[in-house]
């Protein structure tokens, strides 16, 4: 998903997150720079965006205890001096943080905003398996509607490592490493999919496999509008390099993949490190 230049203000967000943590905000070091208490509660997988205003979004995980927690976002007016109440998704209660897998939020043009999250889903398949759910607001924020899987498909066990971006028409676009594939081949299927108006992410489809399997995937739309989509490929003799596909007709169909660098990085486990792409101005 797309993120600001916004240097500073991602210093302040991790001096924030470890004031969230437990470490005192009543007085700073001589000299240091005042920090402002975003969440009173313990936080984690801080991510930042924007809204349809152009202001500042920060949205995290709030762990209310050792065993629960919930996604919630607030916006900041002011480029990032202050920020609002925190706005709390009410069916959230199943995220389940990860790093690699960091909840997210979206403003729609429209008005609509939609939450995205992981969540665990441990089978005798595999153990290790989530879902990704998410939820739709049409009143900024106010109410929301109850969470729904992302994957209706009930042979999709495994959904994770999700990005989103908005899109020039407006709508939201999503990726995600699935265990639906093809044959035997190594890793997970990469699939794609699209807002369509108030209906939510729809009309899925596989675009690639063979992923590495627990590693996250990028989304990017470039100023021609081109939707880019990385992620770690399991190519041949085992390498995990990144690989790059672009669609430049609003996500219908999509280049054939390609190694960015031919790293050969061998390694007979998964790093839970994906790739991230920006664009110059």
């Amino acid at each position: 998903m797309q993120t600001t230049n916004i240097t500073s203000f991602l210093l302040c967000l991790f001096a924030t997150v470890l004031v969230s943590c437990g470490v005192s905000s009543r007085e700073t070091n001589a000299g240091a720079e005042a920090f402002s208490i975003i969440d009173s509660l313990p936080g984690t997988c801080p991510y930042l965006a924007k809204d349809t205003e152009g202001n500042i979004v920060l949205s995290w995980v709030r762990k209310n205890s050792d065993s629960t927690a919930v996604f919630c976002y607030a916006v900041s007016t002011d480029e990032g001096k202050s920020f609002g109440p925190a706005t709390v998704i009410p069916s959230s209660t199943n995220v389940h943080p990860h790093s690699e897998n960091i909840p997210k939020v979206a403003f729609k043009p429209s008005g609509e905003i939609i939450a995205v999250w992981g969540a665990a889903n441990p089978n005798p398949v595999n153990k290790y398996s989530g879902m990704v759910f998410y939820s739709q607001s049409f009143d900024k924020g106010k109410t929301w509607n109850r969470a729904r899987p992302l994957v209706q498909d009930t042979s999709g066990f495994d959904q994770r490592y999700f990005d989103m971006v908005l899109l020039p028409d407006g709508e939201v676009a999503i990726t995600w490493l699935d265990n639906r594939k093809q044959g035997m081949q190594e890793g997970s299927g990469l699939y794609f999919a699209r807002t369509k108006g108030k209906e939510g992410f729809v009309n899925e489809r596989k675009i690639q496999q063979g992923c590495c399997q627990c590693c996250r995937t990028d989304l990017f739309v470039d100023t021609a509008g081109g939707i880019h989509v990385l992620y770690r490929g399991i190519l041949k003799d085992g390498i995990r390099d990144m690989v790059h596909t672009l669609s430049s007709d609003g996500g219908n169909t999509f280049t054939e993949p390609k190694r960015i660098s031919a790293d050969n990085w061998v390694l007979n486990a998964c790093p839970h490190t994906g790739p991230a792409m920006a664009e110059n101005s």
